[in-house]
């Protein structure tokens, strides 16, 4: 048998070495974390491993696909661990996005310690950026008034307002933004720090990832009156379909808002005052 932790770091080396990104290495050691301390495990075993954990149908459709991966690197260097059943084809239910209220971005900005965590917190509610795209970003990609992100979707420049510019002003050093005791924080970084400023703030429940001020810009801006159209491009998706989603999130405002913009209104006031006069 052998060490789970020593494929690992082995199989870490071998995905680094071919480009794979933060992201993913970051899924794959959440992933392998839920492992047996040796390998190989008989197949039955690690089927109700994953039965047995408290995660969501998803996640452990994600879990599974992740290990699969790992044992066909592995069994490719003389491992011989049983395969695991393809997972089967998740077909996505729309959900109810969830998104932060009023009073939680309070307490979250009110939880920030020091300008760093408002600048972060300032970037994703201002811009919707993905946290990789905001990890990611340099000095080199601060303009006036806006900043230019590489994401999965590739290069893009977004607005940013007078007040988040500010913010940016004096962090990190001369190449980063965001820089901690040890200097410049990785992806892994930021994220714990973003956890951790949520986690302060006493904001809990599900989905309190960096990903819901994302969901939040897009909700909130569509309720301000922004363009779908303009969401698209600022958010980076490729398809308006995938913006589409954030309109049910604003129905109840549409309906709200329905009764004050509609053309009906320039009838009724003058057929209300003609039959008061008759």
């Amino acid at each position: 048998m052998k060490r789970t932790a020593d494929l690992a770091t082995r199989y870490f080396e071998w995905c680094r070495g071919n480009g794979l990104s933060p992201k993913t290495l970051s899924a794959y050691s959440w992933a392998l974390a839920y492992l047996p301390d040796y390998m190989p495990v008989p197949a039955d075993r690690l089927h109700s491993l994953i039965a047995g954990l408290d995660l969501a149908h998803e996640s452990r459709l994600d879990m599974r696909r992740a290990w699969r991966t790992f044992f066909n690197w592995a069994n490719e260097r003389g491992l011989r661990q049983e395969p695991l059943a393809k997972p089967p084809r998740l077909r996505r239910l729309r959900t109810q996005r969830r998104t932060f209220t009023p009073r939680e971005l309070e307490a979250i900005w009110a939880a920030c310690e020091g300008r760093r965590d408002q600048a972060m917190m300032a970037l994703l509610l201002d811009t919707g950026v993905r946290l990789g795209e905001l990890a990611s970003l340099t000095w080199a990609g601060v303009g006036k008034g806006s900043v230019t992100v590489d994401g999965k979707t590739g290069v893009r420049t977004v607005p940013i307002s007078q007040r988040t510019q500010e913010l940016l002003v004096g962090l990190g050093n001369i190449e980063s933004l965001w820089v901690g005791r040890k200097g410049p924080l990785s992806y892994d970084g930021v994220h714990i720090a973003l956890r951790r400023l949520v986690r302060r703030s006493g904001v809990s429940g599900k989905k309190q990832g960096p990903h819901t001020f994302r969901h939040t810009f897009a909700t909130e801006y569509l309720r301000g009156g922004g363009s779908l159209w303009t969401l698209q491009r600022i958010l980076g998706h490729t398809s308006i379909t995938v913006t589409q989603a954030y309109l049910h999130l604003v129905h109840d405002d549409l309906a709200v808002g329905h009764e004050t913009f509609s053309p009906l209104r320039l009838v009724y006031p003058a057929a209300e005052a003609r039959e008061a006069k008759g």
